[in-house]
């Protein structure tokens, strides 16, 4: 339990945090179930709030000026209530924007703080019993408080909705092509963005270019999960790309892959981290991952601005019913769940359809009817491109992107590309 430490509030400021609840109903909502009267330094303070709060859970609306007096009045509360609470209407009406917001914040802060306290007190009691599988989860649970209530977007809250508009284009990954970008405007946060191709096409080499692509150019914080490949492989392929070094020679020429990031400046960071094939999950491993890279590297969420994961088709559902295709779009649909939770776009993967290689479909030929049981894939994502190349084309270095889904613009355009398997890097240009 919390301790029960006053408010670092003045009292005045008490008073106006009684009434900002009044005038923000959302403030309320958020913050009133996590607040003991007992912080409260004033003792009418502590008396008020405790009578709306009752009231409140009671009738879901806050009581008036003329309904709080006549409880404290039945409670036999000292004279001194009526002057508090005279106070705390009055302020109702004159309270500005910045101040209700500045004692959000401060509020906000102040329990966050006290659930921290509170942890490590229990904590110290854990280690004593030995029990120490509980100590993560209960710190964990005290960093990750997050009273946000989200009641969704008023229509007429139009000048609201579109400053958020502009904040989604302000955390826009564009792709390393520019070709890609006049077709498809990049990546939006909250989306699940889906690469698919046969085996050994390409799949991995685009998820590498957009991972080195969005740390080195955009100067974007970049997480990538690889399922497949060790991180430490995965870390040399998009070394191979980032330098133009043909993968083979890597070894040989570590003296200028070492130099090239001893001379890397910005505080944006790329980290790699890989899981075992088929045994991962999105809510037992990458979210407990994510947890860690902000209670040991300080990225929180937040800052995280694209997360790729290497790939979909072998990453594990939150839960197996047994059935492949649906497990599939288990692992599929809690990718995009996490887009959402965390408010980054997810990048990944995912073979295609066996029909696609044993019958030696084109490029043109390809569409999501085709998919077969790729289609739950094609169901869930936001964006969707197919790589595809004959294995004359793979000869001449050439590989196909075609747009299979975009909610945002056309689909079914191709965009013929140029692909150098010993630098893994997919090109704009075509000869």
């Amino acid at each position: 339990m919390i301790n029960k430490d006053s408010f670092p509030f003045l009292e005045d400021l008490e008073t106006s945090l009684i009434s900002a609840f009044m005038q923000d109903r959302k403030l309320w909502i958020k913050m009133y179930d996590h607040i003991d009267p007992m912080y409260f330094k004033n003792a009418d303070n502590n008396r008020i709030f405790k009578i709306i709060k009752v009231y409140f859970q009671k009738y879901k609306e806050f009581p008036t000026e003329a309904q709080v007096l006549s409880i404290a009045a039945k409670k036999n509360y000292d004279d001194t209530i009526v002057k508090q609470v005279k106070t705390v209407y009055k302020n109702i009406k004159v309270l500005q924007r910045h101040e209700v917001d500045f004692l959000y914040d401060e509020c906000n802060k102040f329990i966050k703080d006290k659930k921290i306290e509170s942890a490590v007190f229990r904590i110290v009691d854990l280690k004593e019993e030995h029990k120490y599988d509980e100590i993560e989860a209960v710190m964990k649970e005290a960093v990750q408080w997050n009273n946000d209530v989200d009641l969704g977007s008023l229509i007429t809250d139009a000048k609201e909705r579109y400053e958020q508009i502009d904040k989604l284009y302000e955390g826009l990954i564009l792709w390393p092509w520019d070709r890609l970008n006049a077709i498809s405007e990049g990546m939006f946060r909250k989306q699940l963005y889906i690469c698919v191709a046969s085996s050994s096409v390409g799949k991995t080499i685009f998820l590498d270019n957009v991972a080195f692509h969005t740390w080195k150019k955009l100067k974007k914080n970049v997480v990538s999960i690889t399922l497949e490949i060790s991180e430490l492989k995965k870390c040399q392929r998009m070394d191979a790309y980032g330098m133009k070094i043909p993968l083979k020679e890597l070894r040989s020429q570590r003296d200028k892959v070492i130099k090239f990031y001893e001379n890397v400046k910005g505080g944006n960071r790329l980290f790699v981290k890989e899981f075992p094939t088929g045994k991962a999950s999105v809510e037992k491993h990458i979210m407990s991952y994510l947890y860690n890279l902000e209670l040991y590297a300080g990225l929180h969420p937040k800052d995280i601005d694209l997360l790729i994961i290497d790939y979909g088709d072998i990453l594990a559902p939150s839960k197996s019913v047994g059935n492949m295709y649906k497990d599939t779009g288990g692992a599929f649909e809690s990718m995009r769940a996490l887009a959402q939770e965390i408010d980054v776009p997810v990048l990944t993967a995912g073979q295609l359809n066996k029909d696609v290689v044993k019958y030696s479909l084109t490029v043109d030929e390809l569409n999501e009817a085709l998919m077969g049981e790729s289609f739950i894939k094609y169901k869930i994502a936001d964006w969707m491109v197919a790589l595809v190349n004959s294995p004359e084309e793979r000869s001449r270095g050439r590989i196909n992107l075609k747009i299979l889904k975009d909610r945002e613009g056309p689909k079914d355009v191709i965009l013929p590309m140029r692909i150098n398997y010993p630098t893994l890097s997919i090109l704009d240009a075509v000869d």
